[in-house]
């Protein structure tokens, strides 16, 4: 039973580290392909640009950062 709770957790570790590095690269697709597309028309001003970039790597840090902890405290439970 303890060998089958280690697998189950390596696997939720393996899991939550999948979505952290998901979300980074999400985050990263976004900000280059995305957000890029969208100011060619007219160039934005320096705060708008600044807050959009806020408001889509600020969430994207946390989430990512907090599901790569999580996915390291589960490694070291299981272990």
């Amino acid at each position: 039973m303890v060998n089958l709770g280690i697998l189950i957790a390596m696997g939720a570790a393996l899991a939550f580290a999948a979505v952290g590095a998901l979300v980074l690269w999400g985050g990263s697709y976004t900000l280059n392909e995305e957000v890029a597309t969208s100011y060619v028309s007219q160039p934005p001003a320096l705060a708008d640009r600044i807050i959009t970039w806020l408001c889509l790597i600020l969430p994207a840090l946390i989430v990512a950062l907090f599901c790569l902890l999580t996915a390291a405290r589960i490694f070291q439970l299981a272990l």
